[in-house]
Parts: C-alpha cells; structure tokens; sequence
C-alpha cells in the first residue's frame, strides 16, 4: 500500500478512536447522571409512599371520629325525640279541648254589650 494512504488512515482511525472515547466518556457521565437522577426518583419516590402512608392513617382516624360524632348525634337525637314525646304528654291535658273552649270565649266576647232580650230570642227562636 502506498504510505500516504497508510498515513491517512491511520490518521482517519486515530480520530476515529479519539471521538469514540469522547463518546464514551459522555455516556459515562450520562450513565452517572442518569443513575444519580434515579437514585433521586426513589427516594423521592420511597418519601412519598411515607407521607401517603402517613395520610392514610390520618384519614383513618378521621373516619373513625366522624363515626363516633354519628353514632352520638344518633343517640342524642333518640333522647331528644324521646323528652320532646315527654313534654307533648306532659302538656296534653292542658291543651285538650282547646278549640271548643276558644269557641266558648268567642261566642261569650261576641255576646258582651248586646240586648239580653236580643241574646235569648237568637238561642230560642222568635216566640
């Protein structure tokens, strides 16, 4: 072979094998990078899973106190129906009747100041 093509290509690959390991440099620092940047993900990753599990306890005992606050808003609401009950029985006696006496005190009002004699010929007739 001629030496000038010799000379040339072993310039050619001498290059060649310079930006090959330029190349591999640059994707051993992308490896690096990248397997940093994945290190950062799981532990980003594992914190959230914390935190999450933290919330789930939260929650849980937020459930569980709502369920207590209903089960005694149920109860109490079953002794206030039961002492409302107590009071309309307590009250009854007095209230019974009421329309009739009302109508009593209203027929008696409306008879204040008339005729006795007009009063007696509108309950018995004209005679």
């Amino acid at each position: 072979m001629d030496r000038e093509l010799i000379a040339y290509l072993d310039e050619h690959f001498r290059e060649m094998s310079q930006q090959m390991e330029g190349l591999r440099q640059e994707f051993g620092g992308l490896r690096e990078e990248t397997s940093q940047k994945l290190d950062e993900l799981r532990e980003e990753n594992r914190h959230t899973r914390v935190v999450v599990e933290g919330l789930r306890s939260d929650l849980q005992l937020l459930a569980e106190g709502v369920m207590a606050n209903e089960e005694k808003a149920s109860v109490r609401h079953a002794e206030m129906i039961l002492e409302i009950e107590k009071v309309k029985v307590s009250i009854a006696p007095y209230y019974q009747n009421l329309d009739q006496r009302v109508s009593r005190l209203e027929q008696w009002a409306d008879r204040q100041g008339r005729d006795a004699m007009e009063l007696i010929r509108e309950k018995f007739g004209k005679r």
